[in-house]
C-alpha cells in the first residue's frame, strides 16, 4: 500500500481478489478522508477509535466498515440475544459526515 496525497493507492495482490463492494463502505474509501474511525454503540455505552492505515494494513483497502462492525460486535450482549426491539446500535458516527 502506498499514500499518494492521503489516499492508498491499493496494488492486487497476485492470487488475492478484490470483495465485492455491494455498494459497502470500504476502507479505501475513507482514507483520505479519515485518520481515525470511531465507532460507538449508544445503548451499551462502548467505544473505540482505529486507525484507518492500520485497518487497510490489517484488512486490505477493500474490507468493509460493516463487516468490521459486525466482528467488533459478535460478543456484545445485544448482538448475541438477536432481540429485534433491542439491538446492538454499534455505528461510525463520523462517517454520514465525511461521506
Amino acid at each position: 500500500m502506498q499514500i499518494e496525497g492521503g489516499r492508498s493507492s491499493c496494488v492486487p495482490v497476485p492470487g488475492r481478489f478484490a470483495m465485492p463492494r455491494d455498494g459497502a463502505i470500504t476502507f479505501d474509501d475513507l482514507s483520505p478522508r479519515l485518520r481515525m474511525l470511531r465507532i460507538v454503540c449508544g445503548k451499551c455505552g462502548r467505544a473505540g477509535r482505529y486507525s484507518v492505515k492500520r485497518l487497510i494494513d490489517r484488512r486490505g483497502c477493500d474490507g468493509k466498515v460493516v463487516d468490521l462492525l459486525a466482528d467488533l460486535s459478535a460478543d456484545c450482549p445485544r448482538h448475541i440475544a438477536n432481540k429485534f426491539n433491542d439491538r446492538c446500535n454499534a455505528h461510525c458516527p463520523d462517517i454520514p459526515r465525511v461521506m
